[in-house]
C-alpha cells in the first residue's frame, strides 16, 4: 500500500508536510506511514508527526535528524537521511508552489485505501454476522476528507461587528412589560 505517486511527488509531500503547518494539519489524518515508497520518507514522515504531537510545532531538519538517530536500525547510515532531506529540500520550488494539488492527491489515494480497509474488514465482519459494526467500518471510511473544522472567523466579519457594536442605536434588545 504505497503512494502512486513518483519519488518527487512523494519528496514534495514530506517538504510541504515538514515546512507548512497548514498542509500538516489537513493531511496528518489522512496519512500513513506505510504508504511511502521509501523506509527513509516513512520514517521522516513519522518523525515529523511525532515531533508535532509532543510539542505541536514542525521540526527542523536537525530535530528530525536527531530523532532518526536514535531510531534507525544498525544497517541504516544517518548520511542516507541528510541526503535525503537535501534531495527535499532542493526541490524545484515550482513544484510545491501548489500545495492543493498535492493535497487533492493525497486526499483521493486516502479516500481509495481507506475504502479499501473497509471492504477488507467488512469480509471479515459479515462473516461473524456482525452487521452494525460492519455499517459503522462502511461509514468511517465513506467520511474520509481533509475538511478541517477551524471553528467561526472571528475576524471575517470585522467591519459588521463594528457597525453593529458602535453604529446601532442604543435601544433595548428585548421587549419587556416595563419598556414597551
Amino acid at each position: 500500500m504505497a503512494y502512486e505517486f513518483s519519488e518527487n511527488i512523494q519528496r514534495g509531500i514530506l517538504f510541504l508536510l515538514k515546512s507548512k503547518k497548514d498542509f500538516y494539519l489537513q493531511i496528518i489524518n489522512l496519512v500513513e506511514p506505510e504508504y511511502f515508497e521509501f523506509p527513509s520518507h516513512s520514517n521522516i514522515f513519522s518523525v515529523v508527526k511525532n515531533h508535532y504531537g509532543k510539542y505541536h510545532s514542525l521540526p527542523t531538519d536537525d530535530f528530525i535528524l536527531e530523532s532518526l538517530r536514535g531510531s534507525i536500525s544498525r544497517r541504516e547510515d544517518i548520511a542516507d537521511y541528510e541526503d535525503e532531506l537535501s534531495y527535499v529540500n532542493s526541490l524545484d520550488t515550482s513544484a510545491i508552489e501548489n500545495p492543493d494539488y498535492y493535497m487533492d492527491l493525497i486526499e483521493a489515494f486516502a479516500k481509495k485505501e481507506a475504502m479499501k480497509k473497509a471492504i477488507q474488514e467488512c469480509i471479515i465482519l459479515t462473516k461473524q454476522d456482525k452487521i452494525e459494526e460492519t455499517e459503522a467500518v462502511v461509514r468511517k471510511a465513506l467520511t474520509v476528507a481533509r475538511t478541517v473544522d477551524i471553528g467561526q472567523n472571528y475576524f471575517s466579519g470585522l467591519k459588521d461587528r463594528w457597525d453593529r457594536t458602535f453604529n446601532e442605536e442604543h435601544k433595548d434588545k428585548y421587549s419587556t412589560v416595563l419598556n414597551t
